[in-house]
C-alpha cells in the first residue's frame, strides 16, 4: 500500500473538490487536484526506456498494472530529479482514462485551496497559491498532465 490511496478517501474527494495533493520537486512545493491522484507509492523498480527529452524515465509495475513514469523534475524544471529515500511516485489519471506515474521528490500532504484564492497564471503554466509564507505552484493540468491521460 502507498502513502495515499484514493480508495481510502473516495467519499471525500470529487472532481470539483478543492483539495490538492502537495509534493516537492527540486525543492519547490507543488500541488495537483487530489481528484486526479489515485495513489502515492514508494519508488518501485523502473524498467528504463529511451527518451530523447528525458521526461520519461521508464515503466513500472504496480498492483498488476504497468504505468509510464515521468520525471516531474524534467517536466517542470528541465533538470532530472535526484532519487532519495523520500522519492516516490504519484499515480495520476482521470476517470475512465489510463493512469501514469510521476516521479516526485517527496509527498507532503492534502490541503484545501479555495479556487478563488489562486492567483492568475504567474509563471508559464502555473498558478500561485500562498499559504503561511510558502509559495505553492499549481501546474496547469491541461499543459503538464493532459498528454498522460
Amino acid at each position: 500500500m502507498g502513502f495515499f490511496s484514493k480508495g481510502e478517501h473516495e467519499a471525500v474527494i470529487s472532481a470539483d473538490d478543492e483539495r490538492y495533493m502537495t509534493f516537492k520537486v527540486g525543492g519547490q512545493l507543488y500541488g495537483v487536484p487530489a481528484a486526479i491522484v489515485s495513489e502515492v507509492t514508494t519508488l518501485p523498480d523502473i524498467s528504463t526506456l529511451p527518451d530523447p527529452n528525458g521526461e520519461i524515465i521508464g515503466v513500472m509495475e504496480h498492483k498488476g498494472s504497468a504505468f509510464v513514469v515521468l520525471d516531474l523534475g524534467m517536466r517542470f524544471l528541465l533538470r532530472p530529479s535526484e532519487r532519495t529515500e523520500k522519492s516516490c511516485v504519484l499515480i495520476v489519471g482521470r476517470e475512465g482514462n489510463a493512469e501514469s506515474g510521476c516521479l516526485i521528490d517527496e509527498a507532503i500532504d492534502i490541503i484545501k485551496i479555495p479556487h478563488g484564492h489562486m492567483e492568475a497564471k504567474d509563471l508559464d503554466g502555473f498558478y500561485l497559491y500562498r499559504l503561511n509564507d510558502k509559495n505553492i505552484l499549481l501546474p496547469d493540468i491541461e499543459k503538464f498532465f493532459i498528454n498522460q491521460f
